[in-house]
Order: C-alpha cells, then structure tokens, then sequence
C-alpha cells in the first residue's frame, strides 16, 4: 500500500472514530451512568436498544466504550502536548549548547528512563490520589523523554548543516539560529514522533487504569473498562471484546498514520 492511501485510509478511519466518540454518546439514549435495571448483563441487542449490551450494573456498553474513547485520546494527546513542549525545549537546548549542559539534561532524561511509570503513578497517587489528574501527570512524566532525545539528535545533525554554518560565520546569535534555523526544521520530525507517542500513551492510560491508578468510576476510559472486562469474561465475554477491540483499532490507526507521516517525511527530505 502506498504511502499516500495508507495517509488517507488512517486519517479517515481516526476521523471517524474521534466524531464517534464525539457525538455517539449525545445521540444515544443511554448516559454513562445509566442503569438499566431491565437488562443487567445482557449481550449486544437492538431490541433493548443496546447495540454492544450492557455490563453487570445494567449501563449501556456503547456509550461507556465511546465516552472512554474520549477520556483515553484526551489524556494522551495533552501528555503529547505537555512532552512535545518540556521534551523540545530540553533537547533542543541540550543540541545547541553541548558540553556540561547537554550532558547534565542528558543525565536528567536518563534518570527518568530509569523510573518505572507503575512507580511514577503510585507516587503520584500517594500525594494527589487517585484520578485523571494523577494518570495525566504520570504520562506527561513519560512523554517528554524520547522527544528530548530525538530533538537533541536532529539540533546537533541541523548544527552542521550548511546554513546553520554560514548563519554562525555571518554572526548570528544562537538564539536565533535556534528559532530562525534550527526549530523550523524540527517540525516534520517531531510531528512524526508526536504521531507516534500518542499511540502509546493510550496503552499506557489503558495500562495504569487497568490496575486501578488512572480513572476511576463512575467514569469511564478503556483501560478500566478492560478491567471489568476481564473480571467478568467468563459470564460476559463482550465487556472484554468491545474496549479491546477498539483499543486495537485506535492504536493501529495511529500507529500507521504515525508510520505514513515518517515515509512522507523521509521520502520530502
């Protein structure tokens, strides 16, 4: 598959899934915490009006998968957005500076490899509890730390480049450079890198709330829902089909637009 159909078909298959989870939970009769005491546990039916049926305390499980959707793509796309800006700072610092800074900003990212995340989000949840805030806190943790690196490694490879050169003998400030120059070309890079960060912070909010550190009830995000998915897969196995599968989906979507934008960069340059 080309470069350019893989772009489109997963721009197109994210599109539909972010205006799904949009609108599906407003057009649906059911709220996320809706009990239908009617239907407990029933599987996927359109004649109870519940197309992916309905969990153990009777709540439509179309509209919790679709608003923990939300919640997932939320967090992982502000933890992107928070570690683009700490891990592009850092790294283009550390790129253009060299010597003790870069190996003292170097040392720091190295350090925070080294911390487990579990440990991160149990710290994080001693002092500000459980939660999307502490779950949010715990990703953007994470996040920043292979784009430091990344933005290191392409500011030192752009510092030798013939314009950068010729701008540093003409007497430009290295400020300058560095906003003029060197960012400006960073930008197809990073946004291949952010492209494929979110995917994986949507595992790892999966991950934390399946253990019980992320969001908690009554709200919904799929990493809980595949928890209650797994306790009761046995008696309701689509409460553990239906998040799961669309966790594949989202984290296949954008694992391939990820990999589409790289070629079209790399194929530009």
């Amino acid at each position: 598959m080309s470069t350019r159909l893989r772009l489109k078909a997963s721009l197109t298959i994210l599109a539909a899934l972010v205006l799904l989870a949009l609108v599906g939970p407003w057009l649906s009769p059911w709220q996320v915490a809706d009990l239908d005491w009617d239907h407990p546990a029933i599987g996927p039916s359109l004649q109870a009006a519940h197309w992916f049926g309905t969990d153990t305390l009777g709540r439509d499980l179309l509209v919790r998968v679709l608003a923990g959707l939300q919640v997932s793509l939320a967090i992982a796309l502000i933890a992107t957005g928070v570690g683009l800006i700490i891990g592009v700072a850092t790294g283009a610092l550390a790129g253009s500076r060299g010597g003790l800074t870069d190996a003292a900003l170097m040392r720091m990212v190295d350090v925070g490899y080294a911390l487990p995340v579990v440990l991160v989000a149990l710290l994080l949840t001693v002092v500000l509890g459980r939660g999307m805030t502490t779950l949010l806190m715990a990703a953007s943790t994470v996040g920043w730390l292979s784009t430091a690196r990344m933005v290191r490694t392409e500011t030192r490879r752009l510092a030798e480049a013939p314009f950068v050169l010729a701008a540093t003998v003409m007497g430009v400030s290295r400020l300058r450079i560095i906003s003029r120059h060197v960012l400006p070309n960073l930008m197809g890079p990073v946004l291949v890198h952010a492209t494929l960060t979110v995917p994986s912070l949507v595992v790892l909010e999966s991950f934390l709330s399946f253990l019980g550190l992320g969001v908690q009830e009554p709200a919904a995000s799929l990493g809980n829902l595949l928890h209650d998915g797994a306790r009761d897969m046995e008696r309701a196995p689509w409460l553990l089909i239906a998040p799961a599968a669309l966790l594949l989906v989202v984290v296949g979507t954008l694992t391939v637009l990820g990999e589409a934008l790289r070629d079209r960069v790399d194929h530009v340059e």
